[in-house]
C-alpha cells in the first residue's frame, strides 16, 4: 500500500469540499420545495372554500328573496 502524497490529499480535499457544497445546495433546494408545497396547497384549498362560500351566500340570498316574495 502506497502512502498518500500531500498533493493527492489536497486534490481529494478539494473534491470532497465541492461535493459537500453541491449536496448543501441540493438540500437547500429540496427544503425550499417542501416548505413551500404545504402552504401552497392550503392556499388552494382556502380559495376553493371561499368560492363555495360565496356561491352558497348568493344561493341563500336568492332563496330568501323568493321566500319573502311568495309569503307576502
Amino acid at each position: 500500500m502506497t502512502k498518500p502524497s500531500p498533493s493527492s490529499n489536497r486534490t481529494l480535499i478539494e473534491i470532497n469540499t465541492t461535493n459537500i457544497q453541491n449536496m448543501k445546495e441540493d438540500i437547500a433546494e429540496i427544503k425550499n420545495q417542501v416548505t413551500n408545497h404545504i402552504p401552497s396547497r392550503i392556499k388552494e384549498l382556502d380559495d376553493k372554500v371561499d368560492g363555495l362560500a360565496i356561491k352558497l351566500a348568493v344561493l341563500w340570498a336568492i332563496g330568501s328573496i323568493f321566500l319573502q316574495y311568495f309569503f307576502k
